[in-house]
């Protein structure tokens, strides 16, 4: 029998804190928002009407036994690769896309944002590093600035996203287990994301497992807690 063997690559872009603020209480259709990033630009000195935490806002990866990569309804083949499939930014350029979160908002909050015509929203992260906890700035999530629309009761949160591969000493899952997966299935900094297996029959569509993986740091060959 033979087997699908797939490794999930998920990017933890999120845990966005933001922060919004007015200058004037203006009603009109069309909106005024200027995006302030936390660690680039100061915080406004506006007055505050409201915070929000969007947590668990991730994009999933997965690389295939076929030997591909694929991303929503995107196949991209190792090839364009060469020998540097951990290359995020080769993965970034082939993807070139943004990412749209759809985060809901409380009642409350969204009747307050729609009132006003102008609207400072300053946004954060509170990802934060594996080992000492430091807070990852939210510059090294997105390129450029992202696109905020507020309508529907949501915010739609438009960016693209930075990949984040750890490659220190060249290591990845062939190092550490050896060739069973076939391919150097790079490693996701734990910072940022994890990697994740699943097993699936060719002939069937049954899931065979699937787990995640545990990676240190600080010593990539130590097994996961107990």
């Amino acid at each position: 029998m033979k087997k699908l063997f797939y490794a999930l690559i998920s990017i933890l872009i999120c845990c966005i804190s933001f922060s919004f603020f007015f200058q004037r209480i203006v009603t009109a259709e069309d909106q005024n928002i200027e995006i302030l990033l936390a660690g680039v630009d100061s915080e406004p000195l506006s007055i505050k009407i409201g915070d929000l935490e969007s947590k668990n806002n991730t994009i999933e990866l997965w690389h295939h036994s076929g030997k591909y990569w694929s991303y929503k309804g995107i196949q991209i083949r190792d090839e364009i690769f060469g020998d540097e499939l951990g290359n995020e930014h080769k993965l970034e350029e082939a993807i070139n896309e943004e990412i749209t979160f759809e985060i809901p908002l409380d009642q409350n909050l969204y009747n307050k944002l729609i009132n006003n015509k102008k609207i400072k929203i300053y946004c954060s992260s509170i990802l934060t590093t594996q080992k000492t906890n430091s807070n990852i700035p939210i510059a090294k999530l997105f390129y450029d600035r992202p696109i905020i629309e507020i309508k529907e009761n949501k915010l739609f949160f438009k960016a693209k996203p930075k990949l984040h591969f750890y490659t220190k000493d060249n290591i990845n899952f062939s190092k550490i287990i050896g060739d069973t997966l076939n391919v150097n299935i790079p490693i996701v900094d734990p910072d940022y994301g994890h990697n994740s297996y699943a097993i699936w029959k060719r002939t069937a569509k049954n899931d065979l497992g699937a787990t995640d993986s545990y990676f240190d740091k600080d010593d990539p060959y130590a097994w996961a807690p107990a």
